[in-house]
């Protein structure tokens, strides 16, 4: 097994987990290289939840093919003006400041109304829009094969941190973490790339800035973590850390992790002082949700 460390940075034919998770990709190819600086494609990505209302996410990919691909995501509430604005502010704010891109001037986009509509916003910032003939993923196929990829790396996250869970669990458990899973992919994949590029840079990998986040930031996706938060003194006779699972780092908060405690009311934390925790060399993942008996399902 390729990913024996737990961390899937690709899907791979010969893991188990992977195949089980992404039985077939259907792969949007495209030809040719591309020397292209600051350019970026976005697409909206729906997932439909039957407990939950509908998440959207925001994805921008780099369109250059001679340096390393960086690609970015925001969670949006819905489909507006307004929500794909913040969302693409996002996107393009991580792509620079977090993961070295050189100045965006151009996005590639399909007819997405939400996004035609900030065109005008969009030229004030100095950034083109070019968009596609129609509404075919053929006609985006950066982005469309980024949206394939990183949900393949979403899913098998979620299938290896909720496999120990009751299988009654385990459904609600995933629906309630995709987001997480979704840029926990996103960043990884750029960490992997950047750790690509160190060993076999591109023609034009000189043109980007150095990352702030690297592979080595990373543990698995939903293992178990000691975290602290801030500068805050326990009391005395209060454990020094919390008790987490792992969901990634944090990009608003340098050098910071997101992680889910695992006491009540199981917020999400954003701590700068992360360790993992392992058994016998190996990852430790959740059995039981530890919920309180009142919010237990009734049998």
């Amino acid at each position: 097994n390729p990913h024996k460390s737990g961390i899937h940075k690709t899907s791979a034919a010969t893991c188990a987990l992977c195949q089980e998770s992404n039985l077939r990709i259907i792969q949007h190819k495209t030809t040719g290289s591309r020397l292209e600086l600051g350019g970026m494609a976005v697409d909206l990505v729906e997932r439909i939840r039957p407990a939950a209302a509908v998440h959207y996410e925001i994805i921008a990919v780099s369109t250059c093919s001679e340096h390393r691909r960086i690609v970015t995501n925001a969670g949006i509430p819905g489909k507006s003006k307004y929500d794909i604005r913040d969302g693409l502010a996002v996107c393009l704010l991580h792509a620079e400041h977090v993961w070295g891109m050189s100045p965006i001037k151009r996005l590639h986009t399909d007819k997405e109304g939400g996004t035609l509509a900030n065109r005008t916003w969009l030229h004030s910032n100095a950034i083109s829009v070019t968009t596609t003939e129609g509404n075919m993923s053929q006609a985006n196929p950066i982005a469309e094969g980024a949206i394939a990829y990183i949900s393949a790396g979403a899913r098998t996250a979620l299938v290896q941190a909720t496999a120990e869970l009751p299988e009654k669990d385990q459904k609600a458990c995933r629906e309630f973490l995709w987001p997480e899973a979704f840029s926990f992919s996103v960043n990884l994949w750029n960490a992997y790339e950047c750790e690509q590029a160190g060993n076999k840079p591109g023609a034009k990998e000189s043109e980007l800035r150095e990352a702030r986040i690297r592979l080595e930031d990373f543990v698995s996706f939903g293992s178990k973590v000691l975290f602290r938060q801030g500068k805050v003194k326990p009391a005395k006779d209060d454990a020094a850390a919390g008790v987490g699972w792992f969901l990634g780092p944090d990009l608003d908060v340098p050098a910071a992790s997101r992680v889910l405690d695992s006491a009540t009311p199981f917020s999400v934390r954003t701590a700068t002082t992360v360790r993992p925790v392992e058994n016998a060399g190996k990852e430790i993942y959740p059995k039981t949700l530890n919920l309180p008996v009142e919010a237990l399902p009734e049998a």
